[in-house]
């Protein structure tokens, strides 16, 4: 079915080079047995030393080393879950300690399946065929991440059939097929499972049952006090525990409001309270009532944002509009 009449441009350069790595040195954020498992990941220094994130659970990375192992013949992994659970970070993350480009194309609703196919382009008077970022994944090996997949109308639906099962797809919009490489890995996020019945998530559809079945689902929550503490910590070290104690309690009372309550509807992740964290430490002559307006009560409806200050205010009790100063010096 190719169009041999056509080239194709693959501006972004793959590696055909692959070695197999010990877990222990390529996630040696955690206490990983040494020789014991090993992963397919591209030679060479690719992956990022640095990461200033917050870490996905052990949990989580044991299940995907478990995933990548038997990948080929496991359904592609979905994880799902509330707004601000780490499941794009989680891939990023992956991606980085692997040393594999992350490939990612976010769902949305107006958006047709030749979106995801690439193009054709007319170049000195000869068509030359251009992939998309995920088809060309798809060819070559990567990971490629379908982003918010439950969002996807019925269009991209029946393309991400063939795509999930690995065959070989056919690209109408360029008038050619493209077959897997053995090294593609393909994984989504979602908000929800796809059952269609969110009462908050409304831009989330409900998947055709066919969809369903071509992914395995795994949950994801937010991280634990202690666990969000312990990141606050490492980034805001001037930071009185203190303070740090209640912003995280804040949070989790925010988030249970976010699941317990049809009146609030506003996620507050662990970048949020990061960023209110690094806020109050720069701006220390205003008061923690304040410095939560810049980073998230200030884009709220006005409903929202008196139903969150409420609920903060009951850890922080007359602090929470005292000058953050005198917080930090008490």
């Amino acid at each position: 079915m190719n169009n041999t009449n056509s080239q194709t441009i693959h501006p972004v350069k793959f590696t055909n080079k692959y070695i197999e790595k010990d877990v222990a040195d390529i996630f040696y954020d955690y206490d990983l047995p040494k020789g014991k498992r090993f992963l397919t990941v591209p030679d060479g220094d690719n992956a990022l030393t640095v990461w200033t994130g917050i870490l996905p659970p052990l949990d989580l990375i044991k299940h995907w080393i478990d995933h990548l192992t038997h990948h080929r013949v496991c359904k592609p992994l979905c994880l799902f879950g509330e707004t601000g659970t780490g499941k794009t970070h989680f891939f990023e993350y992956v991606c980085a300690r692997m040393g594999f480009p992350l490939n990612r194309v976010n769902i949305h609703e107006d958006m047709l399946s030749a979106d995801l196919e690439g193009s054709k382009e007319l170049v000195n008077g000869e068509t030359r065929i251009k992939l998309s970022s995920i088809t060309r994944a798809y060819e070559k090996g990567g990971i490629i991440l379908i982003d918010e997949v439950d969002k996807a109308p019925v269009g991209v639906q029946h393309f991400l059939h063939a795509l999930l099962d690995r065959r070989e797809l056919s690209l109408i919009a360029c008038n050619t097929s493209i077959s897997a490489s053995e090294n593609t890995v393909i994984v989504c996020t979602a908000n929800t499972n796809g059952s269609g019945d969110s009462q908050r998530y409304h831009s989330s559809v409900c998947f055709d049952k066919s969809l369903s079945r071509r992914m395995k689902f795994v949950k994801t929550n937010y991280p634990t006090p202690d666990v969000e503490m312990s990141f606050i910590e490492k980034q805001c070290p001037s930071m009185p525990k203190s303070i740090v104690t209640l912003i995280c309690l804040s949070a989790e009372s925010l988030r249970r409001a976010l699941i317990d309550t049809d009146e609030f509807q506003a996620p507050f992740g662990p970048g949020d309270s990061l960023s209110w964290a690094i806020e109050m430490g720069i701006h220390s002559k205003l008061t923690p009532a304040e410095v939560l307006g810049f980073v998230y009560t200030n884009s709220l409806a006005q409903l929202e944002q008196d139903l969150a200050n409420k609920i903060v205010a009951e850890h922080w009790k007359e602090k929470f509009n005292q000058p953050i100063a005198t917080l930090t010096n008490s």
